[in-house]
């Protein structure tokens, strides 16, 4: 099989590009979440800006202007942090809709897995949450003879609520509350859950579900 053909780098002027919204006939809009790993990537690009001549945004040549095919978030980013023009490989204009959507699943894909006693043993200095960096290890379900005695519930009816207390760094606080008022500013209200009327509550629960199945696929 021949070696593919090399598509040179080129920069293009952010004005001209367009998000993956879905307009070009036959291929899918972009399926990443565009609000969780945002506020993370926005930073990432302020620190490390020259990255993005690396790890550079694909685009597809559609009515005069470009579609982002890779890239639609970083190139969100880039538009709001005032940026004029980007680093990007511009397909060729006869690329088909079949092989434009396997490239917008193969860009948003993440393979691998990291090894996390390695990182947590030579990669303790490096700021792993600032490079977005997570662990993938597969969620296992919880054991109730791992708990110990101490767990064990009392005899007769409980109570149907709990409080749970924990620390957040600021970083870590002002994370999760941009997440929770994007949410609440696009209208969304997440499902009341077992009767609870905390939608914040909610609004965390509903991210530990997706978290979660995100880690068993």
């Amino acid at each position: 099989m021949a070696a593919p053909q090399i598509i040179s780098s080129v920069l293009v002027k952010l004005d001209v590009i367009d998000f993956n919204t879905g307009q070009i006939p036959g291929v899918p809009s972009n399926p990443r979440d565009p609000e969780v790993e945002y506020f993370k990537l926005k930073d990432s690009l302020t620190k490390d800006a020259a990255f993005t001549t690396i790890n550079e945004l694909v685009l597809y040549p559609f009515n005069g202007r470009y579609v982002a095919i890779s890239g639609n978030m970083r190139a969100r980013a880039a538009k709001e942090l005032g940026w004029k023009e980007i680093s990007a490989k511009i397909l060729p204009a006869d690329t088909k809709p079949e092989a434009l959507t396997r490239y917008i699943l193969l860009g948003n894909a993440e393979f691998g897995k990291w090894d996390t006693a390695q990182l947590a043993e030579k990669w303790a200095a490096v700021d792993l949450e600032a490079l977005n960096v997570e662990c993938n290890d597969s969620v296992e379900s919880l054991n109730p003879d791992d708990l110990g005695e101490e767990f064990e519930l009392p005899d007769g009816e409980q109570n149907k609520e709990r409080t749970i207390s924990f620390t957040l760094t600021a970083s870590q606080a002002d994370y999760l509350n941009h997440v929770i008022g994007v949410a609440k500013q696009c209208g969304l209200k997440p499902p009341t859950r077992y009767n609870n009327a905390d939608e914040d509550a909610n609004f965390i629960h509903l991210i530990a579900l997706q978290w979660e199945e995100q880690k068993k696929s």
